[in-house]
């Protein structure tokens, strides 16, 4: 299975970690993540009913999600349909699920269809990010939504804790709006050198619980609320993009 072979890859790199979490902020999920493509007459329908229908008995993360990039991010439809992201709540975990796949007979039972039937996944991508959630944030729980995410530069007076805390800021306006969209801060701990900068730069995830939360919440500010108000930032980002999050598999409470 893909997940298998995915997730050993990254076994060197979680045994050699050395992140530190900043004071004040949650430790967060980490984030398995890799950017794939579909096979020739093979759609991103097929792809996600057959991961929703893939037997689970094998160790698992917490929840995996198919995310399909829909406007913005530069160059990646160029080259890839969709990327997985795979939740763990430790390393610990992520070891333990590599482990106990590895460690499975040769000769077990495997699904008739396989993931490399459907799609290729390009491990030069692979990566593990951390996810902090804002608190007060509504989960995501149904089958699919729309997400938007931004890529930050933190300005070079500031470091990570200062992005969460306006983030806490612009989340408590959010909310005295009556809008609690789950919003995520998300930093890379392994990946390609390229991606990573010196440690100064920041994603950003707003995930609405359904694409028409997403709809209001991007209408408000068209709308005159201004989501700033009293936040200084400490970070300058892009424009979003804007992505389709299939929810293929959750072991228990979303992510």
């Amino acid at each position: 299975m893909r997940k298998i072979c995915v997730l050993s890859s990254i076994t060197f790199a979680v045994l050699m970690s050395s992140a530190a979490t900043g004071q004040g902020m949650p430790p967060g999920a980490l984030v398995n993540t890799i950017d794939c493509s579909l096979n020739d007459g093979v759609s991103m329908a097929q792809a996600v009913e057959w991961a929703r229908n893939l037997p689970r008995e094998e160790m698992q993360p917490n929840a995996e999600f198919y995310r399909e990039n829909i406007i913005g991010r530069s160059g990646y439809k160029d080259d890839y349909d969709f990327s997985i992201a795979s939740y763990f709540g430790s390393y610990s975990q992520m070891v333990a699920t590599v482990g106990g796949n590895a460690a499975l007979p040769a000769n077990r039972t495997r699904p008739v269809q396989r993931a490399t039937d459907l799609y290729t996944c390009d491990q030069a991508t692979l990566r593990i990010v951390t996810s902090r959630p804002i608190p007060g944030g509504d989960a995501f729980t149904g089958p699919l939504t729309l997400m938007s995410t931004f890529f930050c530069r933190i300005n070079d007076d500031s470091n990570l804790g200062d992005v969460w805390e306006a983030l806490l800021a612009v989340n408590d306006n959010y909310a005295d709006e009556g809008e609690s969209s789950l919003v995520q801060m998300i930093s890379t701990t392994f990946g390609p050198v390229q991606n990573r900068g010196n440690g100064d730069f920041v994603g950003i995830a707003v995930i609405p619980a359904t694409p028409e939360a997403w709809g209001a919440r991007r209408d408000m500010p068209r709308n005159g609320f201004s989501p700033f108000e009293g936040v200084e930032l400490p970070m300058s980002c892009n424009f979003p993009s804007l992505w389709l999050t299939h929810a293929v598999y959750r072991a228990a409470a979303p992510q």
